[in-house]
């Protein structure tokens, strides 16, 4: 038994809605995913920034009971 023309018309009807669902959740995974290199590398770049800052080396007198 052939299909009539309705179920054909049906069925690519949701064939594109499937494609289109997908193709949006794709998209919002990659953006998801761009969201999150872009913040890890910021926080990367503050680490690296927080590194290469001169501290200043203060010695500290500790008293170890011990007079020399």
């Amino acid at each position: 038994k052939r299909p009539n023309d309705a179920d054909a018309v049906i069925f690519e009807k949701a064939k594109a809605f499937h494609a289109e669902r997908l193709n949006n959740e794709r998209r919002a995974r990659e953006e998801e995913q761009k969201r999150n290199i872009v913040a890890h590398k910021q926080r990367m770049l503050a680490g690296r920034e927080r590194a290469n800052r001169e501290e200043k080396y203060v010695p500290i007198k500790v008293n170890t009971g011990r007079d020399h």
